[in-house]
């Protein structure tokens, strides 16, 4: 009895976490699902703050992250953290999921790509391919060309091209070279 009675503050502070959990969870699916992912982001940071090791809540800040003007090294890193623990059976929208889901390994791929870290993104490409079904001929496809837009990227950017840049206005001709 004495002991029950030392452990209701516990229960009553653990209840009160989880509605606060939850609430600000929905708030920033809700953002999110909005469009609205700067203020999505603000929710997911907070829940970090309440649950640091949950790679549901890097993944889904992660996701934010990309979907932001100049936050892709952020993205980056939340979305490394998260690919550690990704699940086949993902339950999407729920506040208990601590798992990430395998498309994460597709974004993640995404933002190295993104940040022009060719290699890394080829790795992380073949990590999700190899999580497809054979049969999911179109998400293979399109993830092979991914794979081969990054061996384009990497050949041109080591054999880079001397150009000349003749811009014409009003009359007068500018130039640029590069």
């Amino acid at each position: 009895l004495i002991l029950l009675i030392l452990m209701l503050p516990a229960i009553h502070v653990h209840g009160q976490h989880e509605k606060i959990f939850k609430r600000f969870f929905r708030d920033a699916e809700f953002y999110s699902l909005s469009g609205e992912y700067t203020k999505a982001l603000g929710f997911y940071e907070e829940l970090l703050i309440l649950d640091p090791t949950n790679c549901n809540l890097h993944y889904l800040y992660g996701d934010c992250c990309l979907n932001i003007e100049n936050k892709n090294e952020e993205a980056i890193d939340h979305l490394k953290q998260s690919a550690y623990c990704t699940n086949q059976n993902y339950r999407v929208g729920s506040y208990k999921e601590r798992n990430a889901p395998l498309i994460v390994d597709f974004l993640l791929a995404k933002s190295y790509h993104i940040n022009n870290s060719f290699l890394l993104a080829i790795s992380s490409y073949e990590k999700y391919k190899d999580n497809l079904d054979i049969f999911q001929f179109a998400e293979n496809e399109y993830v092979n060309r991914q794979i081969k837009s990054c061996i384009l990227a990497m050949s041109m950017m080591n054999s880079p091209i001397d150009m000349k840049i003749t811009q014409v206005t009003g009359g007068k001709d500018q130039e640029y070279s590069t």
